[in-house]
Order: structure tokens, then sequence, then C-alpha cells
């Protein structure tokens, strides 16, 4: 029996059934390429708001007090807290014989980067510090950061009160707690909201003076 050749028809019909395979697997391939990017996305902003969480809970949440003499000799507090960026003292697990259970950091927002900076001596941030100078240990906490702002408490009789900006000079201590508001670039905004320590009427570390 000799071969038939395929009709004109057959060949089309061939051929639209190979393009509707590859338009099939063209449209797998690229919902395979979207979830797997979606999932990239979501694992990355999940790292960071992870690392996010690690700053407020060991950091934050433990904010304390501490003065130290300024160049007119009298005792400041360690705490600059300004509507983009903050630096405070916090209560630090000793890790080592030398090591004391006090640190210092500076938080703040660099080309898109939630930075910390480190250190554990006093950041004297009237004299121009932190900076990247010896002794500061600095880590990006997160990345793809549109926007970083503070609130601060403080309370007036019986109401709380927020501050964008806190005045050290007026206040003498430290807020009784700080608000943290963060835009990432995709449009995502989270908020973490820690009391200080040692700077309430009711907490261990002494009652708070007005």
């Amino acid at each position: 029996m000799k071969n038939r050749p395929f009709t004109l028809v057959e060949v089309v019909l061939a051929l639209g059934i190979l393009c509707m395979i590859a338009i099939l697997a063209a449209g797998i391939l690229q919902s395979v390429q979207q979830l797997w990017k979606s999932i990239q996305k979501n694992s990355k902003n999940l790292e960071s708001m992870q690392n996010i969480d690690r700053i407020a809970n060991h950091a934050m949440k433990n904010m304390v007090p501490l003065r130290w003499p300024n160049p007119d000799g009298r005792n400041q507090q360690i705490f600059l807290g300004n509507h983009d960026s903050i630096i405070f003292a916090y209560l630090h697990r000793s890790v080592g014989e030398n090591s004391g259970g006090i640190r210092f950091i500076e938080l703040r927002l660099e080309d898109e980067q939630l930075v910390a900076r480190y250190r554990p001596t006093p950041i004297l941030y009237w004299l121009g510090e932190p900076g990247d100078n010896v002794g500061i240990i600095k880590e990006v906490i997160a990345d793809k950061i549109a926007t970083l702002n503070f609130e601060y408490a403080e309370r007036e009789g019986d109401e709380i009160v927020w501050y964008e900006d806190w005045d050290e000079e007026e206040k003498k201590q430290i807020p009784l707690a700080i608000l943290m508001k963060i835009k990432l670039k995709d449009g995502t905004e989270e908020q973490w909201l820690r009391r200080s320590a040692g700077s309430s009427w009711n907490t261990s570390y002494g009652k708070r003076q007005y």
C-alpha cells in the first residue's frame, strides 16, 4: 500500500494543534515564572520583617535611659528621636567577660535600606557620631524601603500624646513608647509599637519623674 501524502487540510489542522500546544506550554511556563517570582518576593519580605522584628524586640523593647557628660559638663540623655532616625541605649545580653550589658544603636534609612549602627560605647550624637568610625558595626536590616518614620509617646496628665520628634531638652527622659512605621517600595506598610524599659511609672526600674 502506497503512503498517501497529507492533504492541505490535515497539514493546517496539525499546525493548529501544535500552535495550541505551544501557547498552552508558554502560558504554563509564564505562570510558573510569575509564581516563582512571587515566592521569592514574599520570602524576601518575610526575611526583612523578621529582621525588623528582631530589632524591635531586642533593642527598642529594651531601651533604657542613660546620661553622659556633654562638652558643657552637663549629663545629657543618650537619646535622639527624630521623625526619620533614632539613637538610644538598650539592655543587651553579655556575651563575654569584657562585654557590658548595654549597647548603643542608631536606626536610619540610607539608599532605601534600613541601616543599624551598633557600638558598645555611648554614641555621642552631639559630637556628630556615630558615622562609620572605628568600633561601629553597620548592619543592613532590610532593603527596598520607601519611608521610615518614628513617633514618640509621652504621658501628659491622663492622656498619651504622640510626637514626631522628641525634644530631649524639654522632656529630660526617654519616651514611654516608640512607634516605628515602615513602607516598602511595593506599597506594603507595617508598624512596630514597643514600650521602652525603665521609663514608666509602673516599671520595676523606678517611678517616672515629671
